[in-house]
């Protein structure tokens, strides 16, 4: 078979390499039977060796005998170079065998993967199939529960400043809108039957009549009330000394369902402490003490509340498995303090600011960084993706808030008016509002799409000292 069939590198549709034999007439052969015929030639061609080295040393023996006879010395010289060439023929054919090895190895290691890759491939279909399925089944209780919901208004009203809109009807709720751009404010689980009357009683009160053979009064700005106080015990809730929190909080989030919450925090240069809380019950349900070398700044629950990605003064921005506590992920890159974090809805890019005055943009699945967004003279200090796209909004001590674009780092927009040092940034999902505030106790509310400033908040004023309120009314 030597020299009648020749090794031939395939590759697969994975690109990996795959080892074939092709015979003389261009014929594929097996690599099994190819690396048997191989050790046949081998087993073949070391007996011929052996044999020829063996004439070769009889032959040198004899011309060394009779140093004189030219005719012994030819037969020496011609036997040393069959037993030469018997050798390289030799190795060649013990170079082929392991060739075929190496191929057969190969090959099922190829074959493997494909095999591998054929029952991932089929788990896929089976996945994606019954995804469609689940998919299928919403769209249609989704499509009746919409007809269902179709049911004629009954009775309109609108606020006495004219700012609001109240709509009811035989589905026994109530709807409130902005009557000025006519955004939905609130759904108001009202009666069990149509609503057929309503108006507002005062600013903040609306009262409903029903088919239900009930009125009822609904309060459209509740008070809020205290549910909870996190750290200490229960029954000392004003005792900081039983707190399990070793030091400050820095920094929270809730999950998307609702049911956990995330705080951060720790003690300065020693630990950062990151907890996660059974909202019902408000305990503890997963501690991680040393998540971080030092204080945690930043912390936000991933959109599916399977990950938590966190940021402390360590300078380090980490990912953790909600429900085991396990560390996924570590993203090292900031040279000074991470100070927020933020995930892109698709969770595909994270962002962090850091006290570095830059805010980096990294690659989940790879950890690497896909850029870093700089131009800021002070820290960053918090940020925010913005709805489901690669917008980014944050602001800084250099009293700045910005609009940048993940994918290329571009600043589309730059919200002017703050006047200090600006500590948290938040925006609305449709990009529409944007709001910040900072040092100087302002709440800043801006036009998303202008960059105008639709609306300051100053903070409350201090109460007079009684004297002057006194000498106030007697004026």
């Amino acid at each position: 078979m030597a020299g009648k069939a020749r090794r031939t590198v395939l590759r697969s549709s994975t690109g990996k390499k795959l080892y074939a034999v092709r015979d003389k007439n261009g014929k594929f052969e097996d690599i099994q039977s190819y690396a048997r015929a191989h050790r046949a030639d081998l087993a073949a061609s070391a007996k011929s060796e052996t044999s020829a080295k063996s004439t070769a040393a009889v032959a040198k023996k004899a011309s060394d005998d009779k140093k004189d006879d030219a005719a012994l010395k030819k037969a020496a010289d011609d036997t040393a170079k069959v037993a030469t060439d018997a050798e390289v023929v030799s190795k060649k054919a013990e170079m082929d065998v392991k060739n075929a090895l190496n191929g057969m190895t190969q090959s099922d290691k190829a074959v493997k993967e494909a095999t591998d890759a054929v029952a991932t491939a089929k788990a896929l279909i089976v996945s994606t199939t019954a995804q469609q399925v689940a998919s299928d089944t919403a769209l249609k209780a989704g499509t009746a529960e919409s007809l269902t919901k179709e049911k004629p208004f009954r009775a309109v009203a609108f606020s006495r400043d004219g700012k609001e809109l109240a709509v009811a009807g035989d589905l026994g709720t109530i709807n409130t809108y902005d009557s000025t751009t006519g955004s939905p404010l609130e759904v108001i689980d009202a009666h069990t039957g149509p609503v057929l009357a309503l108006a507002y009683a005062g600013d903040h009160t609306l009262v409903t009549g029903s088919a239900d053979q009930t009125a009822k009064a609904w309060s459209l700005n509740p008070p809020y009330k205290l549910a909870g106080v996190l750290g200490p015990k229960k029954e000392t809730p004003g005792d900081l000394n039983t707190s399990v929190f070793v030091d400050r909080v820095l920094c929270l989030d809730f999950s998307h369902n609702g049911q956990l919450l995330a705080t951060g925090g720790g003690d300065p240069s020693r630990s950062g402490e990151l907890m996660i809380w059974d909202v019902k019950t408000q305990a503890v349900v997963k501690s991680l003490p040393d998540a971080h070398s030092d204080t945690v700044f930043g912390v936000q629950f991933s959109r599916d509340d399977k990950l938590l990605l966190t940021g402390a003064a360590d300078k380090f921005v980490k990912i953790f498995d909600v429900a085991t506590g396990e560390k996924v992920k570590s993203f090292e890159g900031h040279t000074n303090h991470v100070l927020g974090v933020a995930w892109k809805y698709d969770g595909k890019l994270i962002a962090s600011a850091g006290a570095d005055n830059a805010v980096k943009i990294w690659n989940v699945e790879t950890g690497e960084q896909a850029r870093t967004i700089a131009g800021y003279t002070k820290q960053v200090t918090s940020l925010q993706f913005m709805g489901r796209g690669q917008n980014v909004v944050s602001c800084a001590g250099d009293k700045t808030v910005r609009f940048h674009q993940a994918d290329n780092g571009g600043n589309i927009r730059t919200f002017a008016g703050a006047n200090d040092f600006l500590f948290a940034v938040t925006g609305s999902a449709d990009e529409k509002i944007v709001a910040s505030g900072g040092q100087d106790g302002i709440l800043r509310i801006w036009n998303g799409t202008t960059a105008a400033l639709l609306k300051t908040f100053e903070p409350p004023k201090p109460p007079e000292p009684p004297a002057a309120a006194a000498t106030q009314a007697a004026k």
